[in-house]
């Protein structure tokens, strides 16, 4: 077991390895206590079927500290690397979401609904293919 975590705790968190697997939605809060952060938690566990559907895959960076999702942990150092990558200070609440083409396509300052993530991920050319596919 140790050996594990020494081997997780090594492994720095890169965008890349999402790249044309997985869309990316980035949850910037300030505390774990911010009202958007509550809101935009709360709008990911409620539909997590669609989140799934869509290759999403959903991280917090809290201050300077990461989280983790599912099998994979960002460490402090990625959640500052994130906060320098995309220009955004440990005071402010931002989401950012990451294409499968690893590239940014949405970036609000607070909480965004179910409706609008998905009407933009269901625009992307990528996607409009998946859905094609799955009918």
């Amino acid at each position: 077991m140790t050996t594990n975590l020494s081997a997780q705790m090594e492994e720095d968190f890169d965008l890349q390895d999402h790249r044309w697997n997985n869309r990316v939605l980035l949850v910037f809060s300030p505390n774990s206590i911010h009202t958007d952060l509550t809101a935009t938690m709360e709008m990911v566990e409620n539909n997590r079927k669609g989140f799934t559907e869509r290759d999403l895959k959903v991280f917090q960076v809290l201050g300077n500290i990461g989280t983790s999702s599912g099998d994979e942990v960002l460490n402090n150092n990625d959640a500052k690397n994130l906060r320098e990558q995309f220009d955004v200070a440990p005071s402010e609440f931002k989401i950012i979401l990451i294409g499968k083409d690893g590239t940014e396509k949405l970036r609000s300052e607070e909480a965004i609904t179910k409706t609008k993530l998905f009407e933009v991920i269901d625009a992307m050319p990528m996607r409009r293919l998946e859905m094609k596919g799955d009918g």
